[in-house]
């Protein structure tokens, strides 16, 4: 049973820490679904560092031999408030990252990058790779 919907139970600490939030998230497939302002923070349409959308070809290796790029949106998850994104770099150390936004009124600030310790491919592997804060699924 793969799982679509997760709850994040998260402590604000824009109210000091006192409140707790609950925020549902879906499974984002495509650069394209993501908030424009995440789409072009990504590098989406950059031409001098551009991002090949989940599927589409990229460099995996470390040798450059043309306009390919180097990264690719792998998948992400998109909340009210927070949208959480994997995307595989290429390189001698082929991985993936993991990159975190949430929104602040119209803006969508990047708050943590980290190395993901896998190529996730489920929602609920991409969330839990994020390890804060602690996830609840719902069915």
């Amino acid at each position: 049973m793969q799982l679509k919907h997760f709850t994040l139970c998260a402590v604000s600490l824009a109210t000091g820490g006192a409140q707790a939030q609950a925020q549902q998230f879906v499974q984002v497939n495509s650069l394209k679904e993501l908030p424009a302002a995440v789409q072009q923070q990504l590098g989406v349409g950059n031409a001098a560092d551009p991002i090949a959308d989940r599927g589409e070809p990229f460099n995996g290796g470390c040798v450059i031999a043309d306009a390919t790029p180097r990264r690719r949106f792998l998948m992400g998850a998109l909340g009210t408030d927070v949208v959480v994104v994997a995307v595989e770099v290429g390189g001698f150390a082929h991985d993936s990252v993991t990159a975190e936004w949430r929104r602040h009124g119209e803006h969508w600030i990047k708050q943590v990058r980290r190395s993901a310790p896998r190529f996730p491919k489920t929602l609920q592997e991409l969330l839990q790779d994020s390890k804060q804060p602690v996830l609840t699924a719902r069915n």
